[in-house]
């Protein structure tokens, strides 16, 4: 046999063997419900690997011939892997971040270099947890009974994000959230529910809005980073419920809470928290959290810093199985991709709404009054599924559900500037400054203070 022959084989089995390692990937994490991704990932590739899979068994000739364009197309593929490496730069963790115009003050450091630099003074650290890692420790954990996590590590200094010039860090509660140590002691007036902005993202401890609040009334604050509504149900009944609060306020960001519904709707556990009985009892089972979450970042800081040690292979590495096309073509396959937009849902508002009527319904049960509390927008949403501001609103007022809109707040203050970050480049900050959240929190006691 030639080595032309040799050569031609060699590549149309490696071809089979990446269209075979995709489509198992995707028949385990593409929602089969949307059709144009079930193309786009399974019967597009399966065609490409069948062509592949007959071109082994006809005549020399025709078969050399399919290699050769095989081959060609994996040259053109490796020639827009340079160009798209050149434009996001290494693929190894990123360890400092500009300074953005304007900012006198800047901690460069990236949040993995503030956790190495930590654990190097003997000072335990960990990165801070998001819904998407929440995710990965579920799926890369062998707990028995399948235990999701909902919050992050307990009574831990967590190395939270920089969007000012200096890192906003602190040390967890007892259950994983952004909250004083002595916060589950006391009766609880009012409960955050929601994202990195319940959580208070970026600012110091003494800023958040729950932090605000409680400087007239006792509040908690439940919000993860990367949260969606339904991760946000199973935090209302695993966290909230137990504490009875007075006052629930569930907070929306118009900028990608749409987007990460579908994302968790489609994601199969959180889906059984649709359903009133479901719970994990996650209130008495921190211990089993704090171990699988220690096991999973330990070993995700572990890597990370394997990665920044052998950056030269790892970067070959990735080049060569193309990193960068592969996060174009298929980034729900990339386990470590945060969000990728999903095709739009024609049921999409209507489920939402349900969800947020349930859960009005489940604080109601304990005699709690709940709020929606919808959150400024300034930038363009992440996906075009976002429903505008009036449809959303009139949606839930219509269930009777009581609304706080602080969009007018922010619409009416002459310096927007000081609400909101700095601007990184050309990517605007993507939370709140302290005056920003002082606006939330103040909307807040403002309605639980009227008539």
């Amino acid at each position: 046999m030639s080595v032309r022959s040799l050569a031609s084989r060699a590549l149309l089995v490696i071809a089979v063997l990446g269209v075979i390692r995709l489509e198992i990937l995707a028949a385990r994490q593409v929602p089969l419900q949307y059709p144009v991704l079930v193309l786009r990932y399974m019967v597009a590739p399966a065609i490409i690997g069948g062509l592949a899979a007959v071109a082994l068994f006809v005549k020399p000739s025709v078969r050399d011939a399919i290699a050769r364009c095989f081959g060609a197309g994996a040259v053109a593929l490796l020639v827009v892997e340079a160009l798209l490496l050149r434009e996001h730069g290494s693929y190894t963790p990123a360890t400092h971040h500009p300074r953005p115009p304007g900012v006198a003050t800047w901690d460069d450091r990236s949040p993995l270099m503030v956790d190495l630099d930590l654990r190097a003074q003997g000072v335990t650290a960990y990165p801070f947890m998001e819904r998407q890692r929440l995710e990965l420790a579920y799926r890369t954990a062998s707990t028995p009974g399948g235990l999701y996590p909902l919050a992050g590590v307990a009574n831990v200094l967590t190395v939270y994000c920089n969007e000012e010039g200096t890192f906003a860090d602190f040390v967890s509660d007892r259950h994983g959230f952004n909250n004083p140590p002595n916060v589950w002691d006391h009766p609880v007036d009012v409960a955050l529910i929601g994202d990195s902005f319940a959580m208070g993202a970026c600012v110091d401890t003494s800023e958040t809005p729950a932090a605000q609040i409680r400087r007239a009334r006792p509040a908690i604050s439940l919000g993860m980073n990367g949260n969606g509504p339904l991760s946000e149900l199973g935090i209302l009944r695993e966290y909230a419920a137990p504490l009875a609060p007075r006052h629930v306020v569930w907070l929306y960001f118009p900028g990608n809470d749409f987007l990460d519904f579908d994302s968790e709707r489609t994601g199969g556990f959180l889906n059984q928290y649709r359903s009133p009985a479901f719970r994990q009892s996650l209130i008495g089972r921190q211990t089993e959290i704090d171990d699988m979450l220690r096991r999973f970042l330990d070993n995700e800081v572990k890597t990370d810093s394997a990665r920044l040690r052998n950056a030269w292979r790892i970067n070959v590495q990735q080049f060569l199985t193309l990193r960068r096309v592969r996060e174009r073509l298929f980034p729900l396959l990339l386990a470590d991709e945060a969000r990728v937009a999903l095709p739009c849902a024609a049921d999409r508002l209507e489920q939402f709404t349900d969800l947020i009527d349930q859960a009005r319904s489940e604080v109601e049960r304990w005699g709690g009054q709940f709020y929606f509390l919808y959150l400024p927008m300034w930038l363009t949403p992440v996906q075009a599924c976002q429903p505008p501001h009036d449809t959303l609103i009139g949606s839930l007022e219509k269930r009777g559900i009581a609304v706080i809109d602080v969009q007018a707040r922010f619409d009416s203050e002459a310096d927007q500037r000081r609400l909101r970050p700095p601007e990184p480049g050309k990517v605007p900050g993507r939370h709140l400054t302290a005056a920003g959240y002082a606006l939330v929190a103040r909307a807040i006691l403002d309605r639980l203070n009227g008539p």
